[in-house]
């Protein structure tokens, strides 16, 4: 309870799901993305699965392979009830898979290329990438890289998204509610 914002009654039904389906005690990378992809399959062409590894490092605190309770409880509390700059600070993490605490336009493009494939826009399979999604993706990155150093600070980052309503309005509707 000191690690989330769950009251006891929601941890404990948090545990009860968990175990139920992991018994085990923990989710391994392959067991995540099985269960992302079942979840965020949203139509034929789509595929979850390299969105799903990168959202599953982020869950993975302590970078062993695999999702412990107190990880997983910890992550959904900050979906379900944190701040928005919690919320844009694990999506920096997302972002910033290099954990150099800056994101490159290739960082960008390669998490915005996974979302695509989440809705079933398969462009990361393609050796072109469309010129009109190449610059819809280079102009969001100049627009929150605000001193034009070709890195997006987390500052940055946060401080961008946090201008930008459509931004905002995606962060809600993404919002777990239990």
């Amino acid at each position: 309870m000191k690690e989330t914002s769950f009251t006891r009654k929601e941890l404990k039904y948090l545990y009860q799901c968990f175990k139920q389906n992991c018994p085990s005690g923990y989710v391994t990378r392959e067991q995540f993305v099985m269960i992302f992809r079942q979840f965020f399959s949203m139509q034929r062409l789509s595929d979850p699965g390299t969105y799903a590894h990168l959202v599953f490092n982020t869950f993975d605190d302590d970078n062993n392979g695999r999702i412990s309770f107190s990880e997983f409880a910890q992550e959904l509390s900050m979906f379900s009830k944190g701040t928005i700059e919690e919320r844009l600070d694990w999506v920096f993490d997302l972002y910033d898979t290099k954990r150099r605490e800056y994101i490159t336009e290739d960082d960008y493009q390669k998490v915005a290329l996974a979302m695509y494939a989440v809705v079933g826009v398969h462009y990361w399979k393609e050796k072109h990438i469309p010129p009109s999604v190449k610059r819809h993706l280079k102009h969001q990155f100049q627009s929150l890289d605000v001193n034009k150093d070709g890195k997006i600070t987390r500052a940055e980052f946060i401080e961008g998204c946090q201008k930008d309503e459509q931004i905002l309005e995606s962060m809600e509707a993404l919002r777990i509610y239990l």
